[in-house]
């Protein structure tokens, strides 16, 4: 039996889904607890029948794709941002709905200057054009809420910054549609050097509500906005994360 909490956190999915499922995995004697923090899922055992690190590899065994580490406090920009300066990986960034809040997420990592050197705020279509080189051509034909944006902004970065890794965003922050794309439509880009860059295409909406706890319809609109566009820095950092978890 373990003498003292182990803290687990998780994110990607919804709170709901967390706890039904954590209850066919846990015993009944079991004590735990879980909450929300920033719209990571937060799992605080007790008391559990087995060892820590055996209840660990057995809720790893359900969840591990939606793990991103251990820590009461510790939130995945300290996680990814120690990795990577552990690792001595530069990273970049590229941002139109976010504007600039990743890599101000970024900025929160005590000693992330190490690997930081800076990005790009690219919000209107000329700046994606003018500062990262995009072919209006690409703007044109795909929109900005398109795959092949998301790959060209994450693949310039990358290379004009010069860095190991880079991540982009584009898509519609809402509550308002963007080319008929409604809000939290987003595709978030991954450019790793030596690899093939990748573009994922994310339906945020729905995570924010699954994660927002009792509010009414009222409130979930107001705040919408905002909420998309932290999910969108979070749903960032863990695709890094989980390429780390392959290269490292």
């Amino acid at each position: 039996m373990q003498s003292r909490p182990l803290y687990m956190r998780f994110f990607g999915l919804g709170l709901d889904q967390f706890t039904r499922k954590l209850s066919q995995v846990l015993g009944r004697n079991d004590v735990y607890f879980v909450h929300v923090d920033h719209y990571e899922i937060v799992l605080e055992i007790v008391k559990c029948r087995e060892r820590p690190d055996q209840i660990k590899n057995i809720i790893l065994n359900h969840f591990g794709s939606w793990y991103i580490g251990d820590g009461r406090q510790t939130s995945i920009e300290q996680i990814v941002g120690n990795r990577l300066i552990n690792h001595h990986l530069s990273i970049t960034g590229a941002e139109s709905l976010t504007a600039g809040m990743f890599q101000a997420t970024l900025g929160n990592v005590p000693g992330i200057s190490a690997v930081f050197p800076g990005g790009f705020v690219t919000y209107s279509n000329h700046a994606k054009h003018q500062l990262l080189g995009i072919p209006n051509d690409v703007i044109n034909e795909y929109g900005v809420v398109s795959e092949p944006v998301a790959q060209w902004m994450a693949s310039q970065s990358r290379k004009i910054m010069n860095t190991d890794v880079s991540v982009s965003f584009t898509g519609a922050a809402g509550p308002d549609p963007l080319e008929g794309q409604p809000g939290g439509t987003v595709w978030i880009g991954l450019s790793i050097n030596g690899h093939k860059t990748i573009a994922k295409l994310y339906h945020l909406q729905t995570l924010y509500h699954q994660l927002s706890g009792f509010k009414t319809a009222e409130e979930l609109k107001n705040n919408s906005r905002d909420a998309i566009r932290l999910l969108c820095v979070k749903t960032g950092l863990k695709m890094v994360n989980d390429a780390l978890n392959k290269l490292l």
